[in-house]
């Protein structure tokens, strides 16, 4: 983590006024959901703020920990959208829309646009995705630091 520690720090070369830290921090008395700063999600989503008429990222790596994906090569995304009226979109098939794409140290990566993905109707908002990330068949599924809790992306309404 490195920080200026005084207002207008960074500029003139003076390096003195940065302070640099590699200890986690906290914030403490805000109000939305916790976003973990010191260790490296198993998946995450970005941006960390969207509509459901943004493009959004899932990334997922497969090295971070051990789990029950361990040997799997095919990676898929298994959703579940929410939207404004309660409705619920299942989307877990191992079919080429939903697989994430290799990257380098056994990372995944999947770009959804998501009100075509989960095939909203007009008038029709999503408020979150819970997924977990599976193989092919879904039997093998992996949530929250490699346990079976889904992970959760909320949307931003449009203003």
């Amino acid at each position: 983590f490195v920080s200026y520690s005084k207002a207008g720090a960074g500029q003139g070369g003076d390096d003195s006024k940065v302070l640099l830290s590699t200890n986690c921090f906290e914030v403490l008395g805000g109000t939305g959901d916790l976003i973990d700063f010191c260790t490296k999600p198993l998946s995450n989503v970005s941006p960390l703020s969207a509509s459901d008429k943004d493009f959004i990222t899932f990334d997922f790596d497969n090295d971070l920990l051990p789990t029950k994906l361990a040997n799997e090569k095919e990676i898929y995304l298994c959703a579940q959208a929410i939207t404004t009226d309660g409705k619920v979109i299942t989307k877990c098939e191992g079919v080429p829309a939903m697989q994430f794409k290799p990257l380098p140290n056994d990372e995944y990566r999947l770009v959804i646009y998501p009100r075509a993905f989960f095939g909203l109707e007009k008038g029709q908002t999503l408020t979150q995705i819970s997924y977990k990330i599976a193989n092919k068949t879904g039997s093998i599924q992996v949530g929250k630091r490699g346990t079976d809790e889904a992970f959760v992306y909320k949307f931003t309404p449009c203003n």
